[in-house]
Order: C-alpha cells, then structure tokens, then sequence
C-alpha cells in the first residue's frame, strides 16, 4: 500500500521455543524484548489460569499498556485483544503472523505481529488516512 506509514517496525527477541510453532498463542507465550525506531519496547504474553484468554501487555518507555488476547475461533484463526477500556480489536492468525487492523479519529491503523522459527518476533504498526468515498 502506498499510503501506509510505519509507525513502529521493531524485532523483539523473546524466550520461546524454535521446534515447530503451530500452537498459537501457547507458543508465543514469555517475555518479548526489543527495539521499535528509537525507542525499546516489550511484549508480555502470558496464558490466564487455564482458560483461552491470555495477557498481551505491550511496554513502552512511558509505561505498560495491559490488554487481553481472547481466542474466539482457534480452528478458523479467529482472536480479539480486548484493550481492556470497551475498546476491543478483531484479530486473524495464519502463518505464524497475527494481523488486526481498526480506525479512530480518521486513520486506519494496521498491526501485524510474527514470529519467525529463529524465535525472533517483528512487530509492525503501519497507519493511513481514511477518506470516505460515499456517504
């Protein structure tokens, strides 16, 4: 897309398992640690109790945002991260890669997480400008 910008593009390196990653989120559950542009950054996954619902706490340099990763349909890659404020984001996962994308204040934003097999994560938030072609 021409119109998208990167807000954030950061590799952050984490304690998982390189074996065979097919059990999302399981396998991407740890502590997440990186660089984003020109600040660091983390990603915090942990599993909630034995439910399907896991933390997805995001660290930047001014604090850690707490949301929720809730599996809606693990069969279909279905998921939601909940932001914990009735703000709730839909979520697809194929390919080691969990992609979500909402718009607010006239932008879209588009968020794409993946784990390579080097245990590696890229962590991507790319926005464009909305504009309404009808009304």
């Amino acid at each position: 897309m021409k119109n998208l910008r990167n807000l954030c593009i950061g590799s952050l390196v984490g304690l998982i398992s390189t074996t065979a990653m097919a059990a999302f989120p399981a396998d991407w559950e740890g502590n997440w640690s990186g660089s984003c542009g020109r600040f660091n950054m983390g990603l915090n996954i942990e599993r909630i109790g034995s439910s399907d619902s896991y933390t997805w706490q995001i660290v930047y340099p001014n604090g850690p945002r707490n949301y929720t990763l809730n599996t809606i349909d693990a069969s279909r890659g279905l998921y939601e991260i909940d932001e914990n404020n009735g703000f709730i984001i839909d979520y697809t996962f194929a390919d080691n890669t969990l992609d979500g994308e909402f718009s607010i204040g006239g932008r879209t934003l588009r968020n794409t997480v993946e784990v390579f097999s080097n245990g590696s994560m890229r962590f991507v938030v790319g926005t464009q400008r909305c504009t309404l072609v009808r009304r």
